[in-house]
């Protein structure tokens, strides 16, 4: 199945992440699927947040620091590129263990 920007951000409406476990999670699955991305750091109003770059769109993974945050679609949002995060796709196993431990200290809360 083709993955579209909707899609994925379907498959991803669940999951509650950090804003950098999000771009972790979207760099790794888009590039087990052979997806190009690019992922970065960038100010959105003043404030730095995790963006990827994929599918022709831009993905917000939320601002930095942030946790449990829902990946959103960047649309028609300046923002200004301050670095380009090189970000080692995680296996499919890897990215079980990362949703999973996640769900774990959810509820020790």
């Amino acid at each position: 199945m083709q993955n579209t920007p909707e899609t994925l951000l379907q498959a991803c409406e669940s999951l509650r992440l950090s804003a950098w476990d999000n771009v972790r999670y979207l760099v790794s699955v888009l590039a087990l699927q052979g997806e190009q991305v690019k992922a970065f750091e960038a100010q959105i109003d003043g404030k730095p947040h995790y963006l990827l770059q994929a599918l022709g769109v831009c993905f917000d993974c939320g601002r930095c620091n942030s946790y449990q945050v829902q990946i959103r679609l960047l649309t028609d949002t300046e923002f200004t590129p301050m670095k380009v995060l090189d970000i080692t796709p995680l296996s499919a196993e890897q990215l079980g263990y990362l949703c999973m431990e996640t769900a774990h200290f959810d509820h020790c809360y």
